[in-house]
């Protein structure tokens, strides 16, 4: 894969191309006056859902031939990106180091850092981030001594939409509206999703199934729920149901809070992507979900002479089973909505702990075979 450029604030917006500029003359972290870092905030395009790091340059050249390394490394931002920028936390990714020795004296050159292995970070799209230039280590670097590396920035007319920072004092500092902008470049492969491999495809919180990274817009999994909810309603109309599964039992009955039975209450859990190869009802294209959901199925005990106790909650139930089991999931109206299965459904009888004894609780389970939109 080719790299591209990400962003940079090119070479020819240096002021000056020989024996002036901005010093580093610290070790990283600076404690003193002396700087041991500087910064340019970025912000990275939207064309491509990530871009994974792979190398920036900065304009540089050496004075008095400090003894020494120098890495790139990649932060988060902070403050506000364009006015007063900083990096912000631990590195996201730290470059190879560059020998002081090999960067030119007196006179600006382009000095690429390279980013290897997992230091190749993946950057999100239309994300601010800061690029930082930092002494990794030196024996002899010293303002006083004349012996630093020299950057480049634009003072004169910066037109870069980030900022530059600098670290002295033990702290990044922002020049809080005064900026000037780095010299640089930075570069990254481009991808999408589905570019993902396995490894950075779960570490983004994706799902990675069938030898690709798959995400799930948001909102998949509660239209899958909103529907099961209406196909409850369909089953027994009387039923008022509610996504809300945690509902106390003194709020589903009660002069106070105004619920009437029968109630349902529904919960969806957990999420899995599934297999193409799965047996059972495969729409023509698209991949699936398969989802558990559970029922709580809440109605009046039956106090008719001769009748079982739990008789209310058996017929609720039963009319959800029965409702959902003989339903064609391939013909409209259901081939318009999500879900294309619902299988393996199971009910049993479940007393509340708490609460009124006029009230009994059938548990509904089964699981259901959704359409994902990626």
């Amino acid at each position: 894969m080719t790299s591209i450029l990400i962003d940079s604030y090119p070479e020819l917006n240096c002021p000056i191309q020989c024996g002036a500029g901005y010093v580093l003359a610290g070790v990283h972290p600076s404690s003193d006056d002396n700087t041991s870092a500087m910064a340019q905030s970025f912000k990275t395009p939207n064309n491509k859902d990530f871009y994974r790091l792979t190398s920036c340059k900065f304009h540089l050249f050496q004075w008095g031939n400090p003894i020494g390394h120098l890495v790139a490394r990649l932060y988060a931002h902070d403050r506000t990106f364009g006015w007063d920028s900083i990096p912000t936390g631990e590195p996201l990714a730290e470059s190879e180091p560059v020998d002081m020795a090999t960067i030119p004296y007196n006179c600006y050159q382009l000095i690429e850092f390279t980013f290897s292995g997992n230091q190749q970070y993946l950057m999100k799209k239309d994300t601010v981030y800061c690029i930082a230039l930092i002494v990794k280590d030196s024996t002899n670097i010293s303002y006083e001594d004349f012996r630093f590396v020299v950057y480049c920035m634009d003072s004169t007319a910066p037109s870069h939409a980030g900022s530059d920072s600098f670290f002295h004092h033990g702290y990044w500092d922002g020049y809080l509206g005064y900026y000037c902008d780095v010299i640089f470049y930075i570069y990254g492969d481009e991808l999408n999703i589905e570019d993902l491999n396995h490894v950075d495809c779960e570490a983004q919180g994706y799902f990675w199934f069938s030898g690709s990274c798959h995400a799930t817009q948001q909102g998949t999994i509660n239209e899958v729920k909103k529907r099961l909810e209406n196909l409850i309603v369909l089953a027994e109309p009387t039923a008022n149901v509610f996504g809300d599964w945690q509902l106390a039992l003194e709020q589903i009955y009660g002069p106070v809070s105004g619920l009437k039975l029968p109630l349902v209450t529904v919960r969806i859990s957990p999420y899995e992507p599934q297999e193409m190869t799965y047996a059972r009802r495969i729409p023509e294209s698209g991949s699936m979900v398969r989802l558990n959901f559970t029922a709580h199925c809440f109605a009046e005990a039956c106090e008719l002479e001769g009748e079982e106790k739990y008789k209310y909650a058996h017929d609720l139930a039963d009319k959800i089973l029965s409702y959902l089991s003989r339903q064609v999931w391939e013909i409209i109206p259901h081939s318009s909505y999500p879900i294309v299965d619902v299988y393996n459904l199971s009910a049993w009888e479940s007393e509340p702990t708490k609460g009124s004894r006029k009230i009994c609780r059938m548990i509904v389970e089964g699981t259901i075979l959704a359409k994902r939109t990626d």
